[in-house]
């Protein structure tokens, strides 16, 4: 799905119709950033700078040096797959609304000790799963185009559970 389909969703479009026609998967760019760091205990800082969905970079997987100063390096990786999974409806409708919708970008440390992004996801269950382990976990605010689509697939997808009443036990009951 490129930029333009994104932007094409329909806001009339009827729901049965939506769930058909949507992907559940993107490719997406990330960049990362490399600064200079203040700690005596590390050299650099790492940050995500930014997740993009523009075609310009998604065919060629891989990495692109965007900007290579003495303080700053942009490392950009393309072709990555943002994949939508019915069963995480839940997690996504949380992340939409939350004040700030996150990008969660999971990464793992090189030989160089780079982040190297491995995984891209919109649920906060499956961030969070993978922050108990010793993966890295960036956020960044969910761009437009992705929020719409995400946004979209949570409308055609997501069934609330419906909550059941439990039956209170009385206590005179129990202390015969």
């Amino acid at each position: 799905m490129n930029q333009k389909q994104l932007h094409d969703i329909a806001a009339n479009i009827e729901v049965e119709e939506l769930a058909r026609t949507l992907l559940d998967q993107i490719d997406v760019n990330i960049i990362m950033a490399r600064y200079e760091s203040v700690s005596a205990w590390q050299e650099y800082s790492w940050e995500l700078v930014g997740v993009t969905t523009s075609d310009w970079y998604a065919h060629s997987e891989g990495t692109v040096t965007v900007v290579h100063q003495v303080a700053l390096k942009q490392i950009l990786y393309a072709g990555m797959p943002l994949r939508l999974h019915r069963d995480e409806c839940e997690s996504y409708y949380h992340n939409l609304k939350a004040p700030l919708p996150f990008c969660f970008v999971l990464t793992r440390r090189d030989d160089d000790d780079v982040p190297v992004p491995f995984l891209i996801t919109l649920s906060v269950d499956e961030a969070h799963a993978y922050l108990e382990g010793d993966d890295e976990v960036y956020t960044v605010a969910i761009p437009a185009e992705i929020h719409q689509w995400l946004d979209a697939y949570v409308v055609a997808n997501y069934v609330p559970a419906t909550r059941q009443k439990r039956k209170q036990n009385s206590w005179k009951d129990t202390a015969k």
